[in-house]
């Protein structure tokens, strides 16, 4: 058995591809959490495009809201979230 530490999203997205497509009888995918963003309906997507017969997903917590991960205090992500304040208030 080998071991493979994957660094970031894109690199954990790409192995899932692969191991998924390969599947043939089971196909288990275990989330702490999962959200109804473009990186879950992803896998999501994935999972359901699975070749295996015996298909699941198990998740300690779903929403459908997007709960991000950035650090907002860091100075280019509160600019990005005083710019995406500024976006809604101009379109209300």
């Amino acid at each position: 058995m080998s071991l493979r530490l994957l660094v970031d999203a894109a690199e954990f997205l790409d192995a899932l591809t692969c191991d998924i497509s390969e599947a043939r009888r089971t196909a288990f995918v275990q989330a702490m959490t999962f959200e109804g963003d473009a990186a879950g309906m992803a896998i999501a997507d994935l999972v359901r495009g699975c070749p295996a017969r015996d298909r699941r997903v198990l998740v300690d917590a779903y929403t459908r809201h997007v709960l991000s991960d950035r650090l907002r205090w860091l100075p280019r992500n509160l600019v990005y979230a005083l710019s995406q304040i500024q976006k809604q208030k101009e379109a209300a």
